[in-house]
């Protein structure tokens, strides 16, 4: 658990030292990870059982700081996708669960050295199984619900952005990030339930253990160093969106306004006939073909639009109407064309160097999408092309 708790603070330096435009949001990860570890090493501190006078201060304060786990998490969530940090009056709220904790628990907390080693070596150092009091089994409910809430809240708002993205962006590197980082959100909310649902099973079974609050901290802080890991070594390519696509800028952050509205509504004010629909799909079409501009791995909706002198509104909607595809996949079906066109021609090129040239970001991301579309992977296809 010390090492664990280690791995935290290097993870959270790593994050605090990494200059870029998520900073803001990284500051806010980092305090996650040092919350993390150092309720690894109050764990690992009281089940040592080296009782140091000056250290039995730190007894349980562990507990009321894990509840400013889920609202930093969802902060950090907001800030990344914002591509800002902003804090508002009313973000103060979140921290009431901690102060309220710090609140209740306060009388122990000023209760004498040998009444918190009895407690250590009563809770901590026994080797005997039980159940929890009514008062923890409610502590650790609202501690998980409270956690789970901000998880869930979060995972909500990275799906919503993953789907705008593969609406008015070919930024495979974008989509790709915001899957796993939402993938690792929804498991770890699942995984603060089951663990509130298992705790509870064991204590009214009367099997409850101390070891089951090493698991916990231990995967609980695992989860939260993967995602760590994951904003420290992958770079997020999404910066603040909203109305890039008046700017003109290229790029992953060129969002539609009316992005969740029926596609009824949607389209209804776009000025566009059956008929002008398809000759601006022709020259979309020919764009493609010919100036191959979905090799550029940045290419957003907001540019090729203006690229055909149309909305980007207008362009969504031509390409939705005429291809029954999202800008992503379309996109992607040609970067997909051309790549399976290199492989067969330029068999000493590297799949990375195929990957890059086609419009991808990254390899995972090309070998991802080029099986959805050929089922096959971009090695395998090689090899039964040659």
């Amino acid at each position: 658990m010390l090492l664990g708790a280690g791995q935290g603070l290097l993870l959270a330096a790593g994050l605090i030292g990494h200059r870029g435009r998520n900073q803001g949001a990284n500051f806010l990860l980092a305090a996650v990870l040092l919350i993390a570890a150092y309720q690894l090493f109050v764990f690992a501190l009281m089940m040592s059982g080296n009782l140091i006078p000056h250290l039995l201060a730190l007894t349980e304060t562990a507990f009321p700081i894990s509840f400013l786990i889920g609202p930093l998490y969802y902060l950090y969530v907001r800030s990344l996708l914002e591509g800002r940090l902003r804090f508002r009056l009313h973000d103060l709220l979140h921290a009431g669960p901690c102060l309220y904790m710090i609140h209740r628990m306060l009388p122990f907390y000023l209760q004498p050295t040998s009444v918190k080693a009895g407690y250590i070596r009563s809770v901590y150092m026994a080797d005997t199984l039980g159940e929890l009091s009514p008062q923890i089994l409610f502590n650790v409910w609202f501690n998980l619900i409270l956690m789970a809430v901000y998880f869930f809240l979060a995972f909500g708002s990275i799906s919503r952005r993953e789907q705008e993205v593969r609406r008015s962006s070919s930024n495979t590197g974008a989509v790709e990030y915001l899957a796993d980082l939402r993938r690792l959100t929804i498991g770890y909310g699942v995984y603060v339930l089951g663990f509130g649902v298992t705790a509870t099973s064991l204590s009214l079974l009367k099997s409850y253990g101390i070891v089951v609050d090493a698991i916990w901290n231990l995967a609980k802080s695992g989860f939260i160093y993967v995602i760590g890991y994951q904003a420290l070594t992958r770079k997020f390519p999404l910066v603040q969106t909203g109305t890039g696509h008046e700017s003109g800028q290229a790029g992953a952050d060129d969002m539609l306004p009316s992005l969740f509205q029926a596609e009824s509504e949607k389209y209804r004010r776009s000025g566009l006939s059956d008929e002008q629909a398809r000759h601006y799909f022709s020259q979309l079409c020919e764009l493609m073909e010919t100036r191959k501009v979905y090799t550029d791995s940045e290419l957003g909706l907001s540019n090729l639009a203006e690229q055909l002198s149309i909305t980007p509104n207008q362009l969504s909607q031509i390409i939705n109407q005429q291809a029954g595809k999202s800008f992503y996949e379309f996109v992607n079906g040609y970067r997909v064309d051309h790549a399976k066109q290199l492989l067969k021609e330029h068999p000493d090129k590297t799949v990375l160097d195929i990957a890059l040239t086609a419009g991808f970001s990254n390899k995972a991301t090309f070998n991802r999408v080029f099986k959805q579309n050929t089922r096959a992977t971009p090695t395998d296809f090689r090899l039964r092309n040659i």
